[in-house]
């Protein structure tokens, strides 16, 4: 079994709002050691159609010597939303252990009530020892969600 104690400070504005931002600082147990992790982000609403956002997290875990380690990652949102029944999500997202780049494309089309169709491209690059990012995944998936009501 594994128990950990946890204690922090959030604190937040509305999501209705144009510019709205958040944050979270929390400490406690990890494993045999401790952590504290912050999270920090906003959401720039520039319209109904464009919506921006910029987050980055950072967790510093002290596990004893030779096993501390921070991480951090930072991202990037872009959501364009044409309709109310059609959606485009962009991610953006880089850490600092894996050194990898990650980037996701979400197409949502809501075709009917209880009837959505979703594509979604996904691409991922490592950082080499020499600065430069290589490709290391490329995905593309389609889902329809349709919803049966009884």
């Amino acid at each position: 079994e594994y128990w950990t104690t946890r204690s922090g400070f959030e604190a937040g504005s509305s999501d209705g709002r144009a510019l709205a931002v958040e944050g979270r600082v929390t400490t406690g147990d990890f494993y045999d050691g401790r952590s504290t992790e912050a999270e920090f982000g906003t959401t720039l609403r520039a319209n109904a159609l464009v919506h921006v956002g910029i987050d980055w997290q950072s967790a510093i875990v002290e596990l004893g010597p030779g096993r501390d380690f921070t991480t951090q990652i930072g991202e990037l949102r872009l959501e364009l939303h044409p309709s109310s029944r059609l959606s485009l999500r962009n991610l953006v997202q880089f850490d600092n252990e894996s050194q990898l780049l990650g980037w996701q494309s979400r197409l949502r089309w809501i075709t009917a009530p209880g009837c959505d169709f979703f594509a979604v491209l996904a691409a991922g690059w490592a950082r080499t020892d020499d600065g430069s990012l290589v490709p290391t995944q490329q995905d593309l998936t389609f889902k329809l969600q349709q919803t049966l009501r009884f």
